[in-house]
Order: structure tokens, then C-alpha cells, then sequence
């Protein structure tokens, strides 16, 4: 098998991504000619001064580009089809799609408003605290009828309902305001559905990347977010309206969530602005609010157990006798623990808070009450030793006698 022989060849201008081309491939004898429609002379040509002999061709095209492959052409120039010799799905085709203009609006009038019925099926959804990113998978159920594509199922042998190419046919253009990835070409390869009716059904799935900027953790780890989707059109000519579907809002199955998050409620609503440079005046948005938590159980066990236990073993540490060391060891040992938690706590905060985090401030308090206890507890075993060896001096005696100060340094009483 040869792979060397290539030929290529730089046309600007040659391609357009909103209208299909025509291009017509002759081979023969070694010789492949490939050329533009209604033009003969070749933009590539091959030679091949020794073919072999071919029994079978296969062709294909480039991601996210429609192709249709005609073949047994009679005339390089054009290709002679009747309608007469069609029947069923391929003559409705040809009468309904080849001479229809996806670019034309599917109105009557004017001055009408299009009405898009939407459902949304949502399937995955987690939340990235860190860069502020909210990753959803959404099925989104267009349904809308065009008064351009309406035919009589008697004259097609009874054929009601075929399926297109999105390129061959009108549909809205809808963008996500918040989005930080462009959605548009992941829909170009997507099938619609088509009914006698003129009802048109479209169902893109998408996995749209947005920005979630509610991502205040000060709260953490039982914080909760409420993450928006912002949807619309593109300006028309007429506005366009989305047209939420109800019944299939209350069917909806819960989405799979991030291990981390539990899902908490997802609201899908309306709403019409007026004035904005992006859409059509008396066009509406489509806004999915989702509600997050935080699955915490994990963080309690981890976090929270641990460092409750801790200061309380360092508070009872006061019940010890003045003279003991081990009142010091339980401080020391706690402080270690608490400043390692500390620095534990704060490279797990997912991001950044509008004032600390709760955990995070009840850590660092207990840093500082831990440290002025070793203090605390240093003197009063330093007092004590003083008084077995050398009695104390007035000033010590009246200070260690202050109801306030035998209160704070839990002293016992005088005998």
C-alpha cells in the first residue's frame, strides 16, 4: 500500500462556516481531479503514473463539518436527480431543504414575538471554589414551529416526521452571558427533528463552563452557593422568548453532583430586561439558579472532633497541682497540635472569604488562649517553687490575695 502521494493547495476563501459547498472529485485512470461546483478546472490534481487498482473509495470529513457524498455523478458540473425517481424521505428532502434559507426567520409577520418552549434536563454539576468555576452538563429541549417547513405527509408516501442537519434549518442563537468558554461550535453537528407540522425539535447537549462569583467561604467548611446560568438570544429582528415547559420542570431527575457538594434546590426562571446592548428589546433570559453545600461530615471528623478534644484537655490541664509539669507538657503539646491544624486549615480553604473563616478564627483564638495558659501556668509554678523554698514577699502575698486574680489563675483557697 502506497501513503506517500499527497498533493495540497491553499485557497483562500474557499470554505464558509454558515453555508454549505459544493465540490465535485473525478478519478480515472490514476488521475484524481478535485473542483469547485459550476467550475472545471481542478483545484487539486493528482498523478499517479502507477495505480494501482481500486475497488473501493472512503471518504469522510473534518470534526464539526457537514458533509453529504453524492455519488455516480453523470456531469462533473452538476448532478442530474428528478424529482420524479425520488420517493419517500429523500424526494421530501430535496423539495423542503435544498432551496430552503436556514437564515430566514420561521414568522408570518413582522411584528410577531417568536416563542421558543424550553425544557432542561441538567445531568452533572460541581463547583470549583478555588477558581470561582461552575461546571455544568445541561440537555437543553427546544421546541418551536416554523411556518416554512410545513409539508402534506400524503405527497411523501406518508412520511410525517424526518431529521436534519442544524445547518440546513433556522435556529435560535443563544449564548451564556457568564459563560468562560464559547458553546457555539459544540452544537454544530447536531440533528434536528422535523414534523409535518412545521414543529421543529432541537436537543443540544452542552457542558457549559460559567463563572460563579457567590463564593464566600467564610462559613467553610458548612458553606453554601448559589451559582446562576444566564441565558439568551442573539438580536433578531422580532424578539425572542424563551417559554418555560412546566411539566417537564417537575419531572426533572437529579443531576449527579461533585463529591463534595450535595445538591441543595435548582431554580429556572424568566426574566425580561429592557435596555441591553446584547439582546432584543422585549426578548427575556432564561436564568438557572443552582444551590449548592457543602458535604461537611467529613471536615468534622477530621477538623472539628479533634480540635474541640484538644481544648478541652487543655482547660482541665488547671485541675493539676501547681508543682506538676505534665500541666506545661498539655499545653505545649496543644499549642503544636493547634498551630498545625492552623496551618492545615488554611491550604485547604478553597478560596477567599469576605471575613475569616469560622473554623479558621476559632483555631487561631485557641492559639492564643493556649499560649497565655503556658504563660499563665509558667508563673504559677515558678510562684509555688518560690514559696517552698523562700517565704513570699508582701507585695506577692497581697497580689496572690486579689479575689479577681485567685478567679483567673484558678488559685485554691487560703487555708
Amino acid at each position: 500500500l502506497r501513503t506517500s502521494l499527497s498533493v495540497s493547495a491553499n485557497t483562500i476563501g474557499i470554505m464558509n462556516k454558515d453555508e454549505l459547498q459544493d465540490f465535485w472529485i473525478h478519478f480515472a485512470n490514476g488521475v484524481i481531479d478535485v473542483g469547485e461546483s459550476g467550475k472545471t478546472e481542478p483545484l487539486l490534481h493528482l498523478a499517479d503514473s502507477n495505480p494501482l487498482k481500486v475497488k473501493y473509495l472512503a471518504f469522510g470529513s473534518w470534526i464539526n463539518v457537514t458533509a453529504t457524498w453524492v455519488y455516480d455523478c453523470k456531469h462533473v458540473n452538476h448532478t442530474e436527480n428528478s424529482l420524479d425517481d425520488l420517493k419517500g424521505i429523500k424526494k421530501l428532502k430535496m423539495t423542503l431543504l435544498d432551496d430552503h434559507d436556514p437564515f430566514i426567520l420561521p414568522i408570518n409577520r413582522g411584528d410577531e414575538t417568536l416563542f421558543i418552549s424550553t425544557a432542561t434536563e441538567i445531568q452533572y454539576i460541581n463547583l470549583d471554589l478555588k477558581k470561582s468555576v461552575l461546571t455544568t452538563h445541561i440537555k437543553f429541549n427546544f421546541n418551536w414551529t416554523d411556518p416554512n417547513l410545513i409539508w402534506d405527509p400524503f405527497d411523501f408516501d406518508n412520511v410525517s416526521i424526518i431529521q436534519a442537519f442544524v445547518r440546513q434549518v433556522w435556529r435560535p442563537d443563544f449564548f451564556i452571558f457568564n459563560a468562560l468558554k464559547d458553546i457555539s461550535s459544540k452544537t454544530n453537528r447536531d440533528i434536528m427533528t422535523l414534523s409535518s407540522d412545521g414543529e421543529v425539535k432541537w436537543s443540544p447537549q452542552l457542558q457549559i463552563v460559567t463563572n460563579c462569583n457567590n463564593s464566600d467561604i467564610t462559613h467553610w467548611p458548612w458553606d453554601m452557593h448559589t451559582c446562576s446560568i444566564r441565558m439568551g438570544f442573539h438580536q433578531y429582528a422580532v424578539p425572542l422568548n424563551f417559554l418555560l415547559l412546566e411539566s417537564s420542570q417537575s419531572k426533572m431527575l437529579l443531576p449527579k453532583v461533585g463529591n463534595e457538594w450535595e445538591l441543595v434546590d435548582i431554580i429556572i426562571l424568566e426574566e425580561v430586561q429592557e435596555n441591553d446592548i446584547l439582546i432584543q428589546n422585549g426578548s427575556n433570559t432564561l436564568v438557572i439558579n443552582i444551590g449548592l453545600r457543602r458535604y461537611s461530615s467529613p471536615f468534622v471528623y477530621i477538623f472539628l472532633l479533634p480540635i474541640i478534644c484538644t481544648a478541652f484537655i487543655s482547660q482541665f490541664s488547671y485541675l493539676l497541682p501547681p508543682h506538676c509539669h505534665t500541666r506545661m507538657y498539655i499545653h505545649t503539646i496543644s499549642l503544636v497540635i493547634f498551630t498545625m491544624y492552623l496551618l492545615v486549615i488554611s491550604s485547604k480553604l478553597p478560596g477567599y472569604a469576605v471575613t475569616n473563616s469560622f473554623l479558621l478564627t476559632f483555631t487561631s483564638r485557641m492559639i492564643a488562649l493556649i499560649a497565655l495558659q503556658t504563660i499563665i501556668s509558667a508563673f504559677i509554678m515558678n510562684i509555688a517553687k518560690l514559696s517552698d523554698e523562700y517565704p513570699p514577699s508582701f507585695s506577692v502575698k497581697r497580689l496572690l490575695s486579689n479575689h479577681s486574680i485567685r478567679t483567673v489563675f484558678v488559685l485554691p483557697e487560703n487555708e
